[in-house]
């Protein structure tokens, strides 16, 4: 049974692996999730001791900095009323983070690479990604699962790879749990980069900024806004990640809602939908027979999912989302 929602100053113990519980606790800024893998540029590191355990940044001037030194060196900034993260050298380097690219520099750097030996210390990114929106988190996992997944028609032969994506689950402190729950010592220092390069935008005008940074201003914007990134500076620490879950192509330790999954599909939530909707809701043959297409070469979960994780992006999987929830609730199969 999940926990019930409340307004607690306290998010609950066990935390709930069901998606509508998560969602309503990112809504209500208790909770962002971060997407993550051992490939990753910012890992998750388990040392053995808490204080240096968590998601570090590329940058090895921040990623060394324990709780305590972070919030004493830092803690002024949190919340950005001081101006600090709306200065020009910042938000650069959170649009240079989201379009993963070194920051504008007078040293040469042949690569994009940040994580290559020969890059200065300062020249690496300081943030680490999150994202407030979790059905983004969802697409982001299935997307990435999908990249390893063996070509059929290219690669017959290869065996699918036992790949892994995992989710992690942050306390944030912007919601009412994060500053009264006294479990927590110490406090991350994280800003919404779609509010600071909007700004940044509108206040250059026509003439302030050159095509090529005004193009990367306006994608890192338009990325930001689609996953609803936080960006995180230098450090999460350990004690704030109040879960990990582990996805590969046939484990899925979080409960979807029916809107999630193509008619027809195995029911892979807790939400029942009625026998009635169920066979309102069964496509045709025609759409039948291309659905199991599209989906034969994808395995486990991923082919129940209503979008196609392979080629659908953000946008287009929302759109199917939205169409399929709309659908159910027209034949009374979800409230």
């Amino acid at each position: 049974m999940n926990p019930p929602l409340s307004h607690s100053t306290h998010l609950p113990d066990p935390f709930p692996t069901t998606f509508e519980p998560l969602h309503a606790f990112s809504r209500r800024n208790m909770v962002v999730f971060r997407v993550h893998s051992s490939s990753s540029f910012s890992p998750l590191i388990w040392s053995g001791h808490k204080d240096t355990s968590g998601f570090c940044s590329l940058d090895l001037h921040l990623a060394c900095l324990s709780p305590d030194s972070h919030t004493r060196t830092f803690g002024a900034h949190r919340g950005g009323g001081d101006g600090w993260a709306d200065g020009a050298w910042i938000v650069h380097s959170m649009v240079d983070h989201i379009c993963q690219k070194p920051k504008s520099t007078c040293m040469f750097i042949p690569s994009t690479l940040e994580e290559r030996p020969s890059t200065p210390e300062d020249e690496k990114s300081p943030w680490i990604s999150a994202s407030r929106s979790l059905t983004w988190c969802i697409w982001e996992i299935a997307r990435r699962l999908c990249l390893q997944l063996p070509n059929p028609d290219s690669e017959p032969d290869r065996q699918s790879p036992h790949n892994l994506v995992q989710l992690a689950i942050i306390k944030h402190h912007s919601g009412t749990v994060g500053l009264a729950d006294h479990r927590r010592r110490y406090l991350e220092l994280h800003f919404s980069p779609s509010d600071r390069i909007r700004k940044a935008l509108q206040s250059a005008g026509r003439n302030g900024l050159t095509v090529s940074v005004k193009d990367a201003f306006e994608t890192a914007y338009t990325a930001s806004m689609c996953c609803e990134e936080v960006l995180y500076y230098g450090r999460i620490f350990a004690e704030n990640i109040a879960s990990n879950l582990e996805f590969t192509t046939h484990i899925l330790p979080l409960d979807l809602p029916l809107h999630f999954l193509r008619p027809g599909a195995p029911n892979l939530a807790r939400e029942k939908i009625t026998s009635t909707a169920r066979s309102l809701s069964s496509p045709s043959t025609s759409t039948a027979d291309e659905s199991k297409k599209i989906q034969d070469n994808l395995h486990g979960w991923l082919a129940q999912l209503v979008w196609d994780p392979r080629v659908d992006s953000s946008e287009t999987a929302y759109m199917k989302i939205a169409e399929r929830k709309l659908q159910i609730r027209l034949l009374g199969g979800e409230k």
